[in-house]
């Protein structure tokens, strides 16, 4: 569990400065693709934060600002975080990641697509959503791996069984400039 925890710590700081890199997209009505359905809300990456944050419900801390080490302006995340998950918005007000996981506090009403949630087998979301772009999932590998569009969809694998769901990560991708 400790490997799982230092990866799932690598990962999240690793997307939350490539997301500073990320554009103003704007965001749309209904999400398109993949979404995370979280209590009256349907979030999906690259959508507004403010267009959703009122669906998510009451925030469990005071929501973190992350800026650059140098000082400098090229970008500014604000995580703001929920029972089982944190919603990262990037300096533009955009959605840049979404992670559902047993680290924040509570316990997420999350599904992917309303359709998959943490504790859920490989067979279920594989039958929910379609095989991942890693199927058959590598024995080295714990995570299912989705791409849509500009978003990168992770459903991570319990380390001690692969086959039950155990976290949710939706990240903005783009290439550097």
């Amino acid at each position: 569990m400790k490997k799982f925890c230092l990866l799932l710590s690598a990962v999240v700081l690793a997307a939350t400065l490539l997301a500073g890199c990320s554009s103003g997209k704007k965001s749309s009505e209904e999400p398109k693709g993949m979404y995370l359905q979280y209590n009256d809300a349907k979030i999906a990456i690259g959508m507004k934060f403010e267009d959703v944050k009122d669906g998510l419900g009451t925030e469990t801390r005071t929501p973190e600002v992350i800026l650059p080490c140098d000082g400098g302006d090229a970008y500014k995340d604000t995580m703001h975080f929920y029972p089982g998950m944190a919603v990262t918005e990037n300096i533009d007000g955009v959605i840049s990641q979404i992670e559902v996981s047993d680290l924040y506090e509570g316990e997420a009403n999350a599904t992917v697509s309303g359709k998959v949630k943490v504790g859920d087998t490989v067979e279920t979301a594989v039958g929910a959503l379609g095989e991942p772009v890693n199927y058959p999932i590598p024995d080295d590998e714990y995570s299912m791996t989705y791409n849509e569009g500009d978003a990168n969809i992770l459903l991570f694998l319990d380390p001690d069984n692969k086959d039950v769901i155990s976290g949710i990560w939706m990240t903005l991708v783009q290439p550097m400039p």
